[in-house]
């Protein structure tokens, strides 16, 4: 199976990090729960999910775009 390799700078890892724990509301563990930034994980969980979901609603609609028009739905 081919792979997808993204590389990024450190910088860039840490941005990526950051803004998914707060997309995500991430908390620590501790009590009072404090936020916290995404791990490594969690953002390759994050892109696999987006990929998905976007090859999914491009079937969709092409499948959708391949079904006849009903007779009464055409205007003439």
């Amino acid at each position: 199976m081919p792979d997808i390799t993204l590389t990024l700078t450190v910088p860039q890892v840490q941005r990526v990090a950051v803004a998914l724990g707060k997309y995500w509301n991430l908390m620590d563990a501790q009590a009072p729960p404090q936020p916290r930034d995404a791990t490594l994980a969690e953002v390759k969980a994050y892109l696999i999910r987006q990929l998905r979901g976007l090859v999914i609603q491009q079937e969709r609609r092409v499948a959708e775009g391949a079904l006849p028009v009903p007779p009464d739905l055409v205007i003439v």
